[in-house]
């Protein structure tokens, strides 16, 4: 007889994720299957949830936030409609098991609660370092972008860390000639001044409010730097300049944040702190510094051509796409478009287009 089960657990504080993964899922151990990096981005209008099915000690399981679809979009008061996707960061199925039988039959129990639960759709940002995305086989996946990162692993002894070439350590060490300086930090004032500046960047790019993130986001992501990471900061004599915050996991390291203030025109800081960062990664025994990728899919992107020159390495960072209730979904993106005439041209490509507005 065939032991199959299947169950939801909401992820908050009081459930123990490490504990849970490390049990059940030990090679997936890293920074985003931890609680305090999920609900970084928890929020009143949704909830994280790890979705577990298992049969005959084979596990597949998968983690997802939940969100209500905006009644204006529904016009149907009497039925609620959700749609899921990854927390901001990676994700996508895990599993203990390569059969592809039980994979698909996971994704097919999976497909079928969806249905029943009423959500209309899923999108899925798969971590490029895992390569899972083949854990998830009955969503459309595509390569959405190349991802960057610098693998200590392929480095040789190199004398005084010189591992770029010229030009780019000229450029790592310009900021020296103006008695600018770059330390690792631990005073939550620097913390707080190196935000004002990441906001005030974020401002001037005009990025849509639903990449903003509220006061919570920041005070929770001090407490997790604190416990996983480190903040690297340029400064004068009297004040920071810019800075960028690293986090880590037992076995990666995360170039998450970083902001230069607008009004300091200095070539190379930004590739100071990245070789700054590498080496702590170096120091701390870690092997992959993950800088990830551009603003876009273009090779020719800015920031892609930036990060390029600070790695060694390139992957594949794939998205996934499912429609579980298609009169639904086309409904709710028809009303989208009706009152968000002017946001259709830039979003329309999004499955979930209608969370901007």
């Amino acid at each position: 007889m065939l032991n199959i089960n299947f169950k939801l657990y909401e992820l908050n504080k009081n459930f123990d994720l490490k504990s849970f993964i490390h049990t059940k899922f030990q090679k997936y151990n890293n920074l985003y299957m931890t609680i305090d990096y999920i609900n970084l981005y928890s929020n009143k209008n949704s909830k994280n949830y790890l979705f577990l099915f298992e049969k005959n000690k084979k596990s597949w399981a998968h983690i997802f936030q939940k969100s209500e679809i905006n009644d204006k979009f529904i016009k149907d008061k009497n039925i609620k409609y959700y749609d899921i996707e990854s927390p901001y960061g990676f994700y996508g199925p895990i599993s203990n098991s390569e059969d592809k039988n039980f994979i698909n039959q996971a994704n097919n129990f999976f497909d079928q609660w969806c249905c029943k639960n009423n959500i209309i759709a899923e999108f899925i940002r798969f971590n490029p370092l895992l390569s899972n995305h083949n854990l998830r086989t009955t969503c459309d996946i595509s390569v959405e972008r190349k991802n960057l990162f610098f693998n200590l692993n392929n480095l040789d002894n190199h004398k005084n860390f010189k591992i770029f070439n010229s030009k780019i350590m000229n450029q790592i060490n310009n900021y020296k000639k103006y008695n600018l300086e770059i330390v690792e930090s631990h005073k939550d004032s620097d913390y707080f001044d190196f935000i004002k500046i990441y906001l005030e960047n974020m401002k001037n790019l005009k990025v849509h409010k639903f990449y903003e993130f509220n006061d919570k986001f920041y005070k929770e992501l001090l407490k997790l730097i604190k416990k996983n990471g480190y903040l690297l900061i340029c400064r004068s004599s009297s004040e920071v300049i810019g800075g960028t915050i690293i986090l880590f996991d037992k076995i990666n390291v995360y170039y998450f944040l970083s902001a230069i203030n607008k009004d300091y025109k200095i070539s190379g800081i930004s590739n100071s702190l990245i070789y700054f960062a590498i080496q702590k990664t170096s120091d701390i025994k870690r092997k992959i510094f993950y800088l990830g990728g551009g603003n876009s899919s273009s090779s020719d992107d800015n920031l892609f051509k930036f990060k390029k020159k600070m790695s060694n390495e390139q992957c594949n960072f794939y998205i996934g796409k499912k429609i579980f209730i298609k009169s639904i979904y086309e409904r709710v993106c028809r009303n989208w478009s009706f009152s968000n005439n002017s946001l259709y041209k830039r979003y329309n490509k999004y499955l979930l287009k209608y969370k901007f507005n």
